[in-house]
């Protein structure tokens, strides 16, 4: 049980905003502390809302980084790599209750405690300019070298501020563990052509590209794919193999599909077998300020990861950045950390007489002096600076709504994995009713296809033995229906008596 929520304050804003606030009020009322002081609001999570001279309100979640029962994980926009947007309230909704693989398996179970945006975007399109790592899938690698990932949370709870993102070449491998072949790896979830392969995660969309040109094969993982450096690989199944490609894959929670395109889709179909194993080797290096660093920071085993905008604090001090968005004050989101925690920061503006908004030299000076934090990395702000703490967003944006950002950050105690004991691998079920089939154990996968009321299935093995996994509420079993395949809730599904 998570202890009592906070009420708010009355909201007391200048004349001139009283039409704004009307709209601002549907952020507020609900549960408060005793304001100035951090609470409890879930497993090794505080909040507090500070009233600071300005005047300014800021709302902080801190996270003890030493409570091995809650981690850090970003959400993405529909769960989906490809420039979409959503409300940090519709992505941590739907996080709730998903399972996750935090402990190096999948099973165990999101209680989302807090939520914030995240990275920088086209207002116009949505597309973010760097990658991310979500639940240990790393995504958005184009193969050019160099990427942009500024905060990373890892396996072994470090935090990690990215300066100059290096993907070595020669460290991007495929291995047919069958023969000992190798390939490189020349992308991750970009788009068919040229000589290369690309690996695509769940993250991609609901299906591969099933370009005509290429080879494509899908296997089932054992875990995230994850930044695992050579000679350490994360381990697959190989599950499919198409050549040619014409017909587009479906990509289930927990396989990959590895696409060769040019003269590598034949080294691709010659070396991949269904049944045999293969290995993934990824590896990311940060060079530091001005890529000059002689000290290689390792990216290994990184859980979440989002782009960020500029540091602000660095071991403490002020970071000054001139640009003009960066000395006027504006609503603001932010991550800080120290040894002992990680915070989550939003800062309300373009209020006068409430809230007017930090400069980031402010927003340092808060972070440092009433935090105690040594660093801080800015995230996208203004209109898009929310904090979500349990089901409430507790901070007022600026455009009087939430607005649809792409992706975002969250504080998640990791629940344990539940299994039901009601089905069985290969029992004959029917359904109940009509359902959607889903790609993966629970409703925040896409629907596959929709299967009729009374269409009956045989319950399918998986490598992770997650049949009956408790997931976003319900029970969950893999079924193969007449070669439709999916994931389906145990509430639409029936034993079919003996024949």
């Amino acid at each position: 049980m998570r202890p009592c929520r906070r009420t708010h304050t009355p909201f007391r804003a200048a004349t001139a905003l009283a039409a704004v606030s009307l709209v601002l009020a549907a952020f507020g009322p609900g549960p408060e502390s005793p304001r100035g002081l951090w609470v409890a609001v879930g497993t090794g999570v505080e909040f507090r809302e500070f009233t600071l001279p300005g005047p300014n309100r800021a709302f902080v979640a801190r996270m003890d980084r030493s409570n091995a029962a809650v981690t850090l994980d970003t959400m993405i926009a529909q769960g989906l790599e490809d420039d979409r947007r959503e409300t940090v309230s519709t992505m941590a909704t739907r996080e709730e209750g998903a399972i996750n693989s935090w402990n190096g398996r999948w099973g165990t179970r999101n209680d989302v405690i807090v939520a914030i945006n995240g990275s920088f975007h086209d207002r116009l399109t949505g597309a973010v300019g760097g990658a991310r790592v979500h639940g240990g899938w790393y995504s958005g690698w184009a193969g050019e070298g160099t990427g942009t990932l500024g905060f990373g949370w890892t396996m072994e709870r470090e935090t990690l501020w990215g300066r100059c993102i290096f993907a070595p070449p020669p460290r991007q491998v495929l291995t047919f563990l069958e023969n000992g072949h190798t390939e490189a790896i020349h992308g991750i979830n970009v788009g068919p052509g040229g000589e290369r392969i690309v690996l695509y995660t769940p993250e991609f969309e609901p299906f591969s590209p099933g370009d005509p040109t290429g080879a494509e094969v899908l296997v089932e993982m054992s875990r995230p794919a994850m930044i695992i450096p050579l000679p350490r690989m994360a381990t697959g199944i190989i599950r499919a193999v198409r050549t040619p490609a014409d017909q587009a894959i479906p990509i289930p929670f927990d396989h990959i599909v590895i696409a060769g395109y040019g003269l590598r889709g034949g080294a691709l179909s010659e070396n991949a077998h269904v049944g045999e194993e293969i290995g993934i080797s990824l590896e990311l290096q940060d060079l530091g300020d001005g890529c000059q660093s002689p000290e290689v920071e390792d990216w290994s085993k990184t859980y979440a990861g989002l782009d960020v905008g500029v540091a602000f604090l660095q071991a403490g001090e002020i970071v000054h950045d001139p640009a003009p968005f960066s000395i006027s004050q504006h609503p603001r989101t932010a991550v800080a950390f120290d040894d002992d925690y990680v915070y989550f920061i939003v800062v309300d503006g373009r209020a006068p007489g409430y809230s007017l908004g930090m400069t980031l030299d402010e927003l340092g000076e808060f972070a440092r002096d009433s935090l105690s934090a040594e660093w801080g990395l800015n995230l996208d702000g203004g209109g898009s600076s929310t904090i979500w703490v349990n089901g409430v967003v507790e901070n007022r944006p600026s455009d009087g709504y939430e607005r649809a950002v792409p992706d975002g950050l969250m504080m998640v105690a990791v629940d344990p994995m539940v299994l039901s004991k009601a089905l069985r691998t290969g029992a004959q079920v029917t359904t109940s009713r009509a359902i959607e089939i889903r790609l993966g154990p629970g409703y925040n996968y896409t629907a596959l296809a929709p299967i009729p009321s009374a269409t009956e299935g045989v319950i399918q093995s998986d490598r992770g033995s997650l049949g009956g996994v408790v997931a976003t509420g319900t029970a969950w079993w893999p079924v193969d229906f007449s070669g439709t395949a999916g994931w389906v809730p145990e509430d639409a599904l029936s034993l079919v008596p003996a024949r």
